[in-house]
């Protein structure tokens, strides 16, 4: 099937108009206080909290043998602050041994014009 450049125009209009920020807002090497270990970093997902103007982010850091979760917030969406660990390592044996991450949430709205509030 294939679309038309009009038809592509007209169903992609409502979500143009993004601001490109030339830098990561986290870098790979985040710097976190105990966790200086981390060398990269990956799946950034930001939402909200009901009735809280401050954006929250999750991330999952790795050190070279395995991955953690962590959080940040901001109120801007470019600087984040407050870094701190979700969810680690656990003891051999257990779930969450060799490292954890935080994979999903539950929004108010799937929409792609809602903004992300956790439910």
């Amino acid at each position: 099937m294939k679309i038309d450049a009009d038809t592509v125009k007209r169903l992609s209009a409502p979500h143009r108009g993004w601001h490109y920020y030339p830098h990561h807002v986290i870098p790979d090497k985040p710097n976190i206080a105990e966790f200086e270990d981390i060398e990269m970093v990956d799946v950034p997902t930001i939402c909200q909290l009901p009735n809280n103007p401050k954006w929250h982010m999750s991330f999952i850091g790795y050190n070279g043998q395995g991955y953690r979760s962590f959080t940040a917030e901001s109120e801007n969406l470019i600087h984040w602050s407050n870094m701190r660990l979700a969810m680690g390592f656990g003891q051999k044996g257990e779930f969450d041994f060799g490292g954890c991450v935080i994979g999903a949430y539950l929004y108010e709205s799937y929409d792609i014009r809602s903004r992300r509030v956790l439910k």
